[in-house]
């Protein structure tokens, strides 16, 4: 609320030069103890450079600003309260950019939550069938004593089976039925 006229002149007037730039409040309650800045700007997203006639109050007006205009010389107390009004503007301005900024690493999380899942299971399917793979060529070794070229050509068609399938089969097979069952049709 405006006590005297020169303060509600001051803050019709700032609102009157700044308006084509930004977003004027006048007045704009602060969180905390009741306390009201009697004009609050912010500048256009578009920028739309306020002319050069406005001297310093175009200068301000290019970013964010608080204006408390006074009629006479501004006492400590008032001075103190200004400095007040702008920590808690600067306090706030803070939390809603943690706010925006929380809000934007959730969504990054979802997004990559599902790729990230994705590479999981293919990391671990190659890890099983690198693990089949291997169990495969040691049977081989086991049982014949070597892994040579003949039998390593059987290993990629054997694989295409279960484990329940293919295991009997190396344990049961010889060589040659092995061979003869699960070599390349070029071999």
């Amino acid at each position: 609320m405006t006590r005297f006229i020169h303060d509600q002149f001051a803050k019709d007037y700032l609102e009157k030069l700044l308006t084509p730039y930004g977003v004027v409040q006048a007045p704009r309650r602060v969180a905390g103890e009741v306390r009201e800045i009697d004009v609050w700007f912010a500048p256009n997203s578009q920028p739309n450079s306020p002319p050069e006639d406005l001297g310093l109050l175009g200068r301000l007006a290019t970013s964010i600003s608080i204006f408390e205009p006074y009629r006479n010389a501004a006492s400590d107390e008032e001075i103190g309260d200004c400095l007040l009004k702008i920590l808690e503007v600067r306090g706030e301005l803070r939390r809603e950019a943690n706010q925006v900024q929380d809000e934007e690493d959730r969504e990054l999380i979802m997004r990559l939550a599902p790729l990230y899942q994705q590479d999981r299971e293919q990391a671990m399917q190659q890890g099983v069938q690198e693990g089949e793979r291997l169990v495969v060529e040691n049977l081989l070794r086991v049982r014949f004593g070597s892994l040579d070229a003949e039998l390593s050509s059987v290993i990629d068609r054997l694989l295409l089976l279960p484990p329940e399938e293919f295991t009997p089969l190396l344990l049961q097979l010889s060589r040659e039925e092995l061979l003869a069952r699960f070599a390349q049709p070029n071999s």
